[in-house]
This record gives structure tokens, C-alpha cells and sequence, in this order.
């Protein structure tokens, strides 16, 4: 199964995998991420339940801060 990742890289997965998975999977946590699913904001509460399909968009934005 593929899809997008942040607006160019195609990527492959398995089947059933959650929101949650693919940013472990990455090394990303969850409190340090906003996660738009096809052009949708995922609230941090969604990201065990949400699976993602065949030719799903997943872009993932770090938060940072500084001045």
C-alpha cells in the first residue's frame, strides 16, 4: 500500500496501519507533531483509531520554537 508523505515522498506501508504507527515508524512523537490527513487536521486524540489507506495524502508538521 502507498501514499504521500508531506506533499512528495511516495511511501510504502502495511496494511492497517494507524497515524500513531507510521510516526513511531518514523521516529516522530506524537506530542511534538500537527498531522494534516488528506488536507484535514487529525486531532492528537485520532491518531491511534486512524487508519491509512491506499493513496492517502499524510502531511506532518514539526512545531518549533524560538523567536
Amino acid at each position: 500500500m502507498e501514499i504521500i508523505f508531506n506533499q512528495s515522498k511516495k511511501e510504502n506501508i502495511k496494511e492497517k496501519t494507524t497515524i500513531s504507527a507510521f510516526l513511531k515508524d518514523h521516529d516522530l512523537l506524537k506530542e511534538g507533531v500537527a498531522v494534516a490527513l488528506n488536507g484535514e487536521i487529525v486531532k492528537k486524540a485520532d491518531f491511534e483509531k486512524t487508519v491509512l489507506k491506499d493513496n492517502d495524502s499524510l502531511d506532518v508538521f514539526n512545531m518549533v520554537c524560538g523567536g
